[in-house]
């Protein structure tokens, strides 16, 4: 797949979304620039039971717009943080105009985009660039730029519109986002980035510090149940699925990740709100919306993200493939037109890769035997296009037969005549 232009269409497109220019002073070699110039490392490591500390402060809290109320640890304090005298232009105040927004959300664009490119499969991405302090020893994920900066902000002053561009940060946190994004360490339990670079987390591990992140958005969650109403909140969601929606409808995957925002906004936000009233029609109009995508727009959205990707990838040759038994061609033939039909393909044929069953066992208990199954590829038309996936046919112990994509594998254009 042409990844770097897959990104870039992505990127292009998000940037209209936020309706932002990336300035020259906002592009991502500048912005690394200047955060690898730190200053001194001011690093407070305190983590233990940050989440429940800073939960309890911000609801019992009577000042809920101090950032620095107790059990929330701030990173990067003014002049004297890890980022110097850049750390002061690096917190959103409101501004989206700055080169400061325009930085993180070009940053967070970049982030976003090459995750979505993987979200059709079980490939992660690593997210390999920190920032370093002044000595080049403590360090922090580059993601970290967006989701404190917009977190901070939202909790110095908590305006409907910081409010909306803290919104962003929870992207981070969703599962069906998240589960892509990882950051490859050296050894993550003891917070060493890398061996040969002598790079350190500012956290004592990746746990505290995925820990630490989440207790001050939960803080800036809890201001939000506090300061924001119920109803701004309502319809800030139902803006994000109808944009989605919105897209799929045009085309544009990256347009399309206000769902992800939308549902971690109902389950963390709206549901939690002290105003909360299930009967209130701007509930209902995005409990509505939900549904609906759960229904099928999830799905649309997944074969666009599929499609995009598969329009931007180079195409593979047929694989050989080996004779099989007239009962397996059969129920493999029958179980991949099923799996076509539900994808709204087109199929074309099915090429078995291997003709023995293979057993599956459950690795507690070895003799129990689960399943069986032969590797198979799936040829397909669809807008216009061959597509191949690779599968596995499946047999229950039952004697049910199933196409599974396998493990890892994409839809993938294929030279088929």
């Amino acid at each position: 797949m042409k990844q770097k232009e897959f990104i870039v269409k992505a990127l292009t497109a998000l940037v209209i979304a936020f309706g932002v220019q990336t300035t020259a002073n906002a592009q991502l070699g500048g912005l690394l620039n200047k955060a690898k110039k730190a200053g001194k490392d001011k690093v407070e490591q305190k983590v233990d039971n940050t989440k429940s500390q800073a939960v309890n402060q911000a609801s019992n809290a009577t000042g809920l717009n101090e950032p620095s109320a107790e059990g929330v640890v701030w990173r990067w304090q003014g002049k004297e943080s890890e980022l110097g005298q850049w750390a002061d232009k690096i917190v959103f105040t409101g501004d989206r105009k700055s080169d400061a927004y325009k930085q993180q959300v070009f940053l967070h664009m970049k982030i976003f985009g090459e995750v979505l490119a993987r979200v059709t499969s079980t490939e992660a991405y690593g997210l390999l660039d920190y920032i370093t302090s002044d000595d080049k020893k403590t360090c922090a994920p580059i993601d970290e730029i967006p989701r404190y900066a917009w977190t901070k902000a939202f909790v110095d002053n908590p305006t409907v519109d910081n409010f909306k561009v803290f919104a962003m940060v929870l992207l981070y946190d969703s599962p069906t986002y998240m589960v892509y994004l990882q950051y490859p360490m050296s050894n993550a339990a003891s917070g060493v980035v890398n061996t040969d670079k002598g790079w350190m987390l500012a956290w004592p591990s990746e746990s505290a510090m995925n820990n630490e992140r989440r207790a001050r958005e939960d803080y800036a969650i809890e201001i939000a149940k506090k300061k924001i109403p119920l109803k701004d909140i309502c319809d800030y969601t139902l803006m994000q699925y109808q944009r989605a929606e919105a897209a799929i409808e045009q085309g544009s995957p990256s347009l399309a990740h206000g769902y992800f925002m939308a549902e971690e906004l109902k389950k963390r936000v709206i549901a939690e709100h002290p105003q909360y009233d299930a009967s209130a029609e701007c509930v209902r109009l995005v409990e509505a919306e939900s549904a609906k995508w759960q229904a099928n727009q999830g799905e649309k959205y997944r074969n666009m993200v599929e499609a995009c990707a598969v329009s931007s990838a180079k195409p593979v040759d047929v694989p050989a493939g080996v004779n099989v038994s007239a009962d397996i061609k059969t129920n493999g033939d029958a179980a991949a037109k099923k799996w076509a039909q539900l994808k709204n393909f087109e199929y074309v044929k099915t090429i078995y890769l291997t003709n023995s069953w293979r057993a599956f066992k459950n690795p507690k208990f070895p003799y129990n035997v689960t399943h069986h199954a032969i590797e198979a590829a799936v040829i397909c038309k669809t807008g216009g296009k061959y597509v191949m996936q690779k599968m596995d046919l499946q047999k229950s112990l039952k004697g049910e037969y199933s196409m599974v994509v396998g493990l890892g594998a994409k839809l993938t254009p294929v030279n088929y005549k």
